[in-house]
């Protein structure tokens, strides 16, 4: 029988799910504390001229419209203003079908092309795959998830955060694999180079031990189960909590606010401020040396 396309499957499953909960997704578990200072991030495409055209990766190529908010039931963590800096879904945003086939194609380009990329980000390198070189997740994340699910998310979000959620803009995605018996088990603490940071579960919480999103204004690591979407401000301290055993997929994505640089950096150094001194880290490369 034809392998289905991931297209194919989300047509099976049109309805909306993401705007009736069903029940609590969060679990937690114990930390890793890192107590050092990191370092300031540049956050905006007039910082990182490149977000210019890799925002474009992940525009809809057939002209969809991205969705309103849809008040879709959510946690919200960290209270902010008139928000929150972090956002939990209260059910599965996207189907077992879908997921799946993002793990499936993701371990099957590995297989052809003799392994996982592990150097793509040089400060905080994660074993993964960009988005863009799996061609059926590519077209699916770009003409249903973005457009559909996660900017409308997203949205609901953020609204009393940001002073636009229309401009979020997705400028890298990428398939995360975190291995407890071999490669990559867990990152580091530290902020990503953007405004928004999200990932989506892939697989379930019961495949894996450990593993989850630390968060340090927590002290704590949120665990999310498959289909769940976990967003957080980039510039809070974070870093993924080690597997124990097992494996756990994950899809990474970077969100920059198009054409507000300025309320970015802004944003992102208050975000920042506000972490726990005592768990910052080292700036990558000199971990280890006096910090006095």
């Amino acid at each position: 029988m034809a392998r289905r396309t991931l297209l194919a499957l989300v047509a099976a499953a049109r309805a909306i799910r993401h705007c009736t909960p069903t029940r609590a997704p969060i679990r937690h578990c114990t930390p890793t504390r890192a107590p050092r200072r990191g370092t300031i991030r540049m956050i905006s495409e007039r910082q990182i001229p490149a977000y210019v055209q890799t925002m474009k990766i992940y525009e809809s190529e057939t002209g969809v419209e991205t969705q309103p908010a849809c008040g879709s039931e959510r946690v919200g963590i960290v209270p902010h203003d008139d928000g929150f800096l972090a956002s939990h879904s209260t059910e599965p945003l996207f189907t077992p079908e879908e997921t799946q086939f993002v793990i499936d194609e993701a371990e099957a380009r590995a297989e052809r092309l003799g392994g996982w990329t592990t150097q793509r980000h040089a400060n905080y390198a994660t074993t993964d795959v960009p988005v863009q070189e799996l061609p059926e997740t590519h077209k699916w994340f770009r003409e249903k998830a973005l457009p559909e699910v996660l900017y409308p998310f997203l949205a609901t979000s953020y609204g009393g955060v940001l002073p636009s959620t229309s401009a979020l803009r997705v400028v890298d995605a990428f398939v995360v694999k975190y291995n407890a018996s071999s490669g990559q088990s867990f990152l580091k603490p530290h902020r990503d180079g953007s405004v928004v940071s999200f990932n989506i579960a892939l697989n379930s919480w019961d495949e894996y031990e450990g593993g989850g999103t630390w968060l340090a204004r927590l002290d704590d690591a949120v665990r999310s189960d498959r289909g769940h979407v976990l967003a957080h401000a980039s510039g809070m301290l974070h870093g993924g909590h080690a597997v124990t055993s097992g494996v756990r997929y994950i899809l990474v994505c970077f969100v920059i606010l198009k054409d507000f640089a300025n309320f970015a950096y802004r944003f992102y150094e208050n975000v920042r401020s506000l972490d726990p001194e005592e768990l910052e880290p080292m700036p990558p490369g000199i971990e280890g040396q006096d910090s006095s």
